[in-house]
């Protein structure tokens, strides 16, 4: 039977959700949607009635990168942002790799993409992965 675990999002950007697809020989990535209002921004009534569980299977090797919405905004120096597209990609590249090697290599990512140009907003990323 497979694992399954419980999210939940409270307003911060969709977490990315990376498993191996055996059949497509592949990578399959998911940004996990649910709903919920930001964390502190309403009363706690509002803000429960609001929020949504979220189950998926979580089975070995699965990788979770939950991040804000810095790191997918970050420009370069043509005014283009980094995206959850390009995380996408730069996590199935890194699938085999450890929860510290994937967020090192999405900041090494980030870093090359942005180039000189400033970080304008905070950035914020963690990495899980099921070992």
């Amino acid at each position: 039977m497979p694992t399954k675990r419980t999210l939940a999002r409270a307003g911060h950007e969709k977490p990315l959700l990376a498993q191996h697809n055996p059949q497509a020989h592949a990578v399959h990535t998911e940004f996990v949607a649910s709903e919920g209002m930001p964390l502190g921004m309403v009363e706690d009534e509002l803000f429960g009635m609001t929020l949504r569980d979220v189950v998926r299977p979580f089975e070995q090797d699965d990788v979770l990168v939950l991040y804000t919405d810095g790191l997918t905004e970050a420009p370069n120096e043509h005014g283009t942002e980094y995206s959850g597209a390009r995380l996408a990609d730069t996590v199935r590249v890194l699938f085999r790799s450890s929860a510290k090697e994937i967020n090192d290599g999405v900041l090494h990512s980030l870093s090359r993409f942005s180039g000189d140009v400033a970080q304008r907003d905070d950035l914020t990323l963690v990495t899980v992965k099921r070992t």
